[in-house]
């Protein structure tokens, strides 16, 4: 199951709950060019570690361990989530920016991040952000 496959214009939204838990809100204009979102919570287990959990059908997959590798706290935030399934595992990293089209230097920046963590950077697939309303 993954929530961003075919969709464009995704989000994320992020409130606190608690000292140690996260709302977490997805969003995004699916294939069919329909709204659709997807919600959870996320709980503080350690510095720029997270468990975050999803409601619904999603949460038949449990929760998933998501990491901060690094952020700048304006513009953007590199996350990684590795997780073991029966017969393989995923590996799951996402480019968190503020802007819609960030530039080019805050995307070098983040790139860099994951490069030198190790983390191959293929395949990377950069979310279609045209045609978005920001309502």
């Amino acid at each position: 199951f993954v929530f961003e496959a075919g969709g464009r214009c995704i989000q994320a939204e992020y409130g606190a709950l608690t000292n140690d838990t996260i709302s977490v809100l997805n969003s995004q204009l699916s294939s069919l060019n329909e709204i659709s979102s997807i919600s959870g919570i996320a709980k503080i287990v350690g510095p720029g570690k997270l468990s975050v959990r999803f409601y619904g059908v999603a949460s038949l997959a449990g929760s998933a361990d998501y990491w901060i590798l690094d952020t700048d706290y304006d513009n953007y935030a590199v996350v990684y989530s590795c997780r073991k399934q029966l017969f393989a595992h995923s590996v799951n990293v996402w480019i968190l920016t503020r802007e819609r089209d960030p530039s080019e230097d805050i995307v070098k920046e983040a790139l860099a991040v994951l490069v030198s963590q190790g983390v191959s950077l293929n395949p990377l697939t950069v979310t279609n952000q045209s045609g978005c309303s920001d309502a």
